[in-house]
Protein backbone atom coordinates (compact mmCIF):
# COMPACT_ATOMS: atom_id res chain seq x y z
CA UNK A 1 0.00 0.00 0.00
CA UNK A 2 1.84 3.43 -1.12
CA UNK A 3 1.73 6.82 0.56
CA UNK A 4 -1.04 7.76 -2.00
CA UNK A 5 -3.36 5.54 -1.31
CA UNK A 6 -2.84 5.72 2.39
CA UNK A 7 -3.87 9.26 1.50
CA UNK A 8 -6.83 8.26 -0.22
CA UNK A 9 -7.62 6.65 2.41
CA UNK A 10 -8.01 8.79 5.42
CA UNK A 11 -9.34 11.48 3.38
CA UNK A 12 -12.52 9.48 2.61
CA UNK A 13 -12.81 8.23 6.16
CA UNK A 14 -12.49 11.75 6.81
CA UNK A 15 -15.39 12.66 4.98
CA UNK A 16 -17.66 9.96 6.83
CA UNK A 17 -16.82 11.07 9.39
CA UNK A 18 -17.84 14.61 8.85
CA UNK A 19 -21.08 13.29 7.25
CA UNK A 20 -22.45 10.57 9.86
CA UNK A 21 -24.01 11.95 13.29
CA UNK A 22 -22.65 10.89 16.23
CA UNK A 23 -23.79 7.42 18.10
CA UNK A 24 -26.52 7.64 20.42
CA UNK A 25 -27.50 5.23 23.38
CA UNK A 26 -27.95 2.45 20.94
CA UNK A 27 -23.58 2.24 20.35
CA UNK A 28 -22.92 3.28 24.14
CA UNK A 29 -23.50 -0.40 25.31
CA UNK A 30 -20.99 -3.24 26.16
CA UNK A 31 -21.31 -5.59 22.86
CA UNK A 32 -19.92 -9.12 22.39
CA UNK A 33 -19.39 -9.65 18.75
CA UNK A 34 -18.60 -13.60 17.23
CA UNK A 35 -17.89 -13.61 13.28
CA UNK A 36 -16.03 -14.88 11.02
CA UNK A 37 -15.27 -14.90 7.23
CA UNK A 38 -12.56 -14.98 4.84
CA UNK A 39 -8.86 -13.31 4.45
CA UNK A 40 -7.70 -12.52 1.30
CA UNK A 41 -4.18 -12.93 2.00
CA UNK A 42 -0.60 -12.49 0.74
CA UNK A 43 3.04 -10.62 1.39
CA UNK A 44 5.17 -8.36 0.04
CA UNK A 45 8.85 -9.13 -0.57
CA UNK A 46 12.05 -8.31 -1.23
CA UNK A 47 15.20 -10.40 -1.79
CA UNK A 48 18.82 -9.04 -2.68
CA UNK A 49 19.00 -10.09 -6.87
CA UNK A 50 15.54 -11.17 -7.07
CA UNK A 51 12.49 -10.02 -8.44
CA UNK A 52 10.09 -11.70 -6.32
CA UNK A 53 5.53 -11.61 -6.72
CA UNK A 54 3.66 -13.25 -4.43
CA UNK A 55 -0.15 -13.78 -5.10
CA UNK A 56 -2.95 -13.91 -2.42
CA UNK A 57 -4.70 -17.40 -0.99
CA UNK A 58 -7.90 -17.13 0.17
CA UNK A 59 -7.95 -18.13 3.45
CA UNK A 60 -10.32 -18.44 7.17
CA UNK A 61 -10.86 -16.43 9.87
CA UNK A 62 -13.03 -16.59 13.24
CA UNK A 63 -12.74 -15.05 16.17
CA UNK A 64 -14.66 -12.55 19.02
CA UNK A 65 -14.56 -9.17 20.31
CA UNK A 66 -15.91 -7.13 23.15
CA UNK A 67 -16.64 -3.39 22.24
CA UNK A 68 -16.59 -1.44 25.28
CA UNK A 69 -18.22 2.43 24.98
CA UNK A 70 -15.82 5.06 26.16
CA UNK A 71 -17.75 7.71 25.99
CA UNK A 72 -20.26 8.81 23.05
CA UNK A 73 -17.22 9.20 20.46
CA UNK A 74 -14.69 6.88 21.53
CA UNK A 75 -15.32 2.84 22.05
CA UNK A 76 -12.13 -0.27 22.67
CA UNK A 77 -12.73 -3.21 20.77
CA UNK A 78 -10.54 -6.26 21.91
CA UNK A 79 -10.61 -9.14 20.28
CA UNK A 80 -8.89 -12.60 19.82
CA UNK A 81 -9.16 -14.89 16.94
CA UNK A 82 -7.82 -17.80 15.31
CA UNK A 83 -6.78 -15.90 11.71
CA UNK A 84 -5.38 -18.00 8.63
CA UNK A 85 -2.81 -16.48 6.27
CA UNK A 86 -0.43 -17.33 3.86
CA UNK A 87 0.96 -16.50 0.59
CA UNK A 88 1.19 -17.92 -3.04
CA UNK A 89 4.69 -17.94 -5.30
CA UNK A 90 5.48 -19.41 -8.82
CA UNK A 91 9.57 -19.42 -9.27
CA UNK A 92 11.75 -21.32 -11.44
CA UNK A 93 8.98 -23.16 -12.96
CA UNK A 94 7.43 -24.36 -9.37
CA UNK A 95 4.34 -23.14 -7.40
CA UNK A 96 4.71 -22.79 -3.75
CA UNK A 97 1.78 -22.09 -1.25
CA UNK A 98 2.77 -21.37 2.17
CA UNK A 99 -0.05 -21.30 4.88
CA UNK A 100 0.26 -20.06 7.91
CA UNK A 101 -2.44 -19.92 10.86
CA UNK A 102 -1.96 -17.48 13.87
CA UNK A 103 -3.69 -16.77 17.35
CA UNK A 104 -4.47 -12.81 16.82
CA UNK A 105 -5.30 -10.45 19.59
CA UNK A 106 -6.31 -7.12 18.86
CA UNK A 107 -7.20 -3.54 20.58
CA UNK A 108 -8.61 -1.51 18.12
CA UNK A 109 -10.19 1.70 18.89
CA UNK A 110 -13.23 2.75 17.22
CA UNK A 111 -15.08 5.70 16.35
CA UNK A 112 -19.12 4.86 15.92
CA UNK A 113 -22.04 6.61 14.10
CA UNK A 114 -25.63 6.29 14.02
CA UNK A 115 -27.45 5.96 10.21
CA UNK A 116 -30.39 4.65 11.96
CA UNK A 117 -32.15 3.88 15.17
CA UNK A 118 -31.00 0.11 14.38
CA UNK A 119 -27.88 0.74 12.29
CA UNK A 120 -24.64 2.16 13.02
CA UNK A 121 -21.07 2.03 11.40
CA UNK A 122 -17.90 1.75 13.42
CA UNK A 123 -14.59 3.06 11.80
CA UNK A 124 -11.43 0.91 13.64
CA UNK A 125 -7.85 1.22 14.30
CA UNK A 126 -5.44 -0.34 16.13
CA UNK A 127 -2.76 -3.22 16.72
CA UNK A 128 -2.77 -6.74 16.16
CA UNK A 129 -0.44 -8.98 17.68
CA UNK A 130 -0.72 -12.68 15.77
CA UNK A 131 1.19 -15.95 18.13
CA UNK A 132 1.88 -18.50 15.10
CA UNK A 133 0.04 -21.66 15.82
CA UNK A 134 1.38 -23.82 12.35
CA UNK A 135 2.83 -23.72 9.33
CA UNK A 136 2.32 -25.36 6.38
CA UNK A 137 4.24 -25.66 2.99
CA UNK A 138 2.78 -27.22 -0.40
CA UNK A 139 4.74 -27.34 -3.23
CA UNK A 140 4.19 -28.61 -7.22
CA UNK A 141 7.56 -29.54 -10.12
CA UNK A 142 7.24 -31.17 -12.78
CA UNK A 143 4.22 -33.20 -11.59
CA UNK A 144 5.62 -33.84 -8.71
CA UNK A 145 3.39 -32.99 -5.25
CA UNK A 146 5.34 -32.06 -2.31
CA UNK A 147 3.21 -31.47 1.26
CA UNK A 148 5.20 -30.99 4.32
CA UNK A 149 5.78 -28.42 7.29
CA UNK A 150 7.43 -25.05 7.22
CA UNK A 151 10.71 -26.27 9.64
CA UNK A 152 13.13 -24.45 10.80
CA UNK A 153 12.66 -22.18 8.37
CA UNK A 154 9.34 -20.76 8.81
CA UNK A 155 8.24 -17.52 9.41
CA UNK A 156 8.52 -16.19 13.01
CA UNK A 157 6.80 -17.32 15.86
CA UNK A 158 5.20 -13.41 16.55
CA UNK A 159 4.32 -11.05 13.94
CA UNK A 160 2.46 -7.82 14.68
CA UNK A 161 0.39 -5.44 12.24
CA UNK A 162 -1.71 -2.18 12.18
CA UNK A 163 -5.29 -2.69 11.51
CA UNK A 164 -7.70 -0.37 10.01
CA UNK A 165 -11.35 -0.87 8.25
CA UNK A 166 -15.19 -0.20 8.88
CA UNK A 167 -18.12 -2.37 10.59
CA UNK A 168 -21.58 -2.11 10.25
CA UNK A 169 -23.70 -3.55 12.81
CA UNK A 170 -27.53 -3.91 12.82
CA UNK A 171 -29.86 -4.43 15.35
CA UNK A 172 -32.29 -7.19 15.16
CA UNK A 173 -33.20 -6.63 18.77
CA UNK A 174 -32.84 -4.80 21.79
CA UNK A 175 -30.52 -7.40 22.37
CA UNK A 176 -29.30 -9.12 19.52
CA UNK A 177 -27.93 -8.14 15.85
CA UNK A 178 -25.87 -8.45 13.06
CA UNK A 179 -22.59 -7.50 11.36
CA UNK A 180 -20.45 -7.04 8.95
CA UNK A 181 -16.95 -5.55 7.98
CA UNK A 182 -13.49 -5.26 6.61
CA UNK A 183 -10.29 -4.80 7.83
CA UNK A 184 -7.22 -4.20 6.65
CA UNK A 185 -3.68 -5.72 8.33
CA UNK A 186 -0.61 -4.49 7.39
CA UNK A 187 2.10 -6.41 8.57
CA UNK A 188 4.86 -4.40 10.29
CA UNK A 189 7.81 -7.30 11.12
CA UNK A 190 9.84 -9.43 8.91
CA UNK A 191 8.18 -12.44 9.09
CA UNK A 192 11.14 -14.34 7.56
CA UNK A 193 13.61 -16.55 9.89
CA UNK A 194 15.50 -17.61 7.81
CA UNK A 195 19.13 -16.33 6.87
CA UNK A 196 18.49 -15.84 2.92
CA UNK A 197 17.98 -11.71 3.27
CA UNK A 198 14.42 -12.01 2.56
CA UNK A 199 12.25 -9.67 3.89
CA UNK A 200 8.40 -10.85 4.38
CA UNK A 201 5.73 -8.50 5.38
CA UNK A 202 2.39 -10.01 5.93
CA UNK A 203 -0.64 -8.03 3.81
CA UNK A 204 -4.40 -9.18 4.84
CA UNK A 205 -8.03 -7.95 3.98
CA UNK A 206 -10.42 -9.79 6.02
CA UNK A 207 -14.27 -9.88 4.98
CA UNK A 208 -16.32 -10.76 8.29
CA UNK A 209 -20.15 -11.46 9.01
CA UNK A 210 -20.90 -11.96 12.63
CA UNK A 211 -23.89 -12.01 15.14
CA UNK A 212 -23.65 -8.98 18.09
CA UNK A 213 -24.84 -9.54 21.46
CA UNK A 214 -25.77 -6.52 23.41
CA UNK A 215 -24.26 -7.73 27.45
CA UNK A 216 -24.74 -4.17 29.19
Amino acid sequence: MTRRHLETIAFALATITLALPWSDAATAQTRLTVAGGLNRATVTAEAEGLTLTPESVNRLAIGASVAVPMSDRLGLHLGAGYSQKGFALDALGASLTTEIDYLEITALAGVPFSITESASVHLLAGPALAFKVSCGLSASFMGEEIDEDCGDDGPKAMDLGLVGGVRLEYGLSEKMGISVGALYNLGLLNMDDSDSGETLKSRVMSLQAGVVYSIG
